[in-house]
């Protein structure tokens, strides 16, 4: 952990034809874990540029990166 709180989400959103919107997600290199194309560093998130791209060029959709950022807690899952 970096003891730094999380105030906002950088997530690129792929646009669909009809619409809609998802998180864009990729295979991460040398394995078949897929992960969703998510962060809170936005500098981070700008790095993930040729993924997002490929991405694009893959689905035939563009995506957007997007910020979010009002922080709502909704629930504490303790262990």
């Amino acid at each position: 952990m970096t003891g730094q709180r999380i105030e906002r989400l950088y997530a690129f959103v792929a646009l669909e034809a009809d619409g809609g919107e998802g998180v864009a997600a990729g295979t991460v290199p040398g394995t078949r874990l897929v992960m969703p194309l998510v962060g809170a560093d936005e500098a981070r998130m700008r790095a993930e540029r040729p993924r997002a791209q490929a991405i694009a060029t893959e689905l035939g959709v563009p995506l957007l990166l997007c910020r979010f950022d009002r922080r709502t807690d909704l629930e504490r899952v303790d262990p």
